[in-house]
């Protein structure tokens, strides 16, 4: 066979969007950006207007120290072709996030119904059987592996939907250890909902946020009480849940150091924790497919998250507890 499959993660925490899905995939091939996650990903903003309403507080990935991406637009690819320049970029090693028109990817969300953007991540090539190998979310919007001719990739670059190409590799001397002190500066302001970071540079802009952290959630629920939509987005309580597992993922990591010896929280506590996260989402998928859609079934998806939110608030603020007496005992 003439082609070559780069590495990747198949199931990258986070991966509640593909702006994060598609990084995480590749960092996560090497353990050591676990501490990307445990640093990151705490805080989350509720920003009504955008596209993704409910969503983290993050910089985009392109502003990430261990990420190094060259973005190409429909302007420079009018000069080359672009399924030949793909194949020449992951011959060299590197991965390729597309955001081109879903109507051609086969198996994706959209196919063959709508003409939109979305993204895909190109990690490999089959030259014998004409083939790219990507992951996106599939028809049930699922993160998962498909495999896409040239021709379609190619339809789906030269649609008016299409917006760029970005190229991508992994910068291994960058250091993403992750920081006690900042760990702890982020999961307070996110308990308190507070901004933790002044700056314009992160995908969601200051002006355009009604809420942070904990009350972020908040403003979820509130929106599942409200909805006039036949159905919930389920991007958001995926996400919810998702940052849940990430925040007991977080603490998990931090307990194995052994230098927290009296967290009052079991590990058996701390999966049920999750356990009972994940009903958000049944809930909500229930309410989907449900024939007779009620206020008081939004309200009792509403009601969970509160419940959650103030045994999330135990559980994260023992570990902020925890840096306090670390960092007063340094001192």
């Amino acid at each position: 066979m003439e082609g070559k499959i780069l590495p990747v993660e198949e199931n990258p925490r986070p991966r509640a969007y593909l702006h994060y899905a598609f990084p995480m995939s590749i960092l996560l091939t090497n353990n050591y950006y676990n501490d990307w996650i445990i640093n990151n990903f705490i805080q989350l903003v509720y920003d009504p207007n955008n596209s993704c309403a409910y969503d983290y507080h993050e910089f985009s990935y392109e502003k990430w120290p261990c990420l190094k991406t060259v973005t190409m637009d429909a302007t420079f690819l009018k000069d080359v072709e672009p399924v030949s320049y793909i194949i020449s970029q992951l011959a060299q090693d590197r991965y390729c996030f597309a955001w081109v028109d879903c109507f051609y990817i086969a198996g994706a969300q959209g196919f063959d119904k709508r003409h939109a953007t979305e993204g895909i991540l190109i990690y490999g090539f089959d030259s014998d059987r004409s083939l790219f190998h990507i992951l996106t979310y599939d028809t049930n919007r699922r993160y998962t592996t498909l495999t896409i001719s040239f021709c379609n990739v190619a339809d789906s670059i030269l649609s008016d939907e299409f917006q760029y190409l970005q190229f991508v590799n992994v910068i291994p001397t960058a250091s993403v250890d992750y920081h006690f002190e900042s760990i702890r500066d982020k999961l307070l302001c996110y308990l308190s909902g507070q901004n933790y970071d002044l700056d314009d540079l992160k995908y969601h802009r200051r002006d355009e946020i009604r809420a942070y952290g904990t009350d972020a959630c908040r403003c979820l629920g509130d929106y599942m009480i409200n909805c006039e939509d036949d159905c919930f987005d389920l991007r958001y309580p995926y996400l919810f849940v998702e940052h849940k597992e990430v925040m007991i993922f977080r603490i998990n990591m931090i307990l194995q150091t052994g230098k927290f010896m009296n967290y009052p929280y079991t590990s058996e506590e701390r999966d049920s924790y999750c356990e009972e996260c994940r009903k958000v989402l049944y809930l909500c998928m229930k309410y989907n497919t449900s024939n007779q859609k009620s206020k008081d079934m939004r309200r009792h998806v509403s009601d969970c998250i509160h419940r959650l939110l103030i045994r999330e608030s135990e559980v994260s603020g023992g570990i902020t507890s925890y840096f306090h007496l670390k960092s007063v005992n340094e001192d």
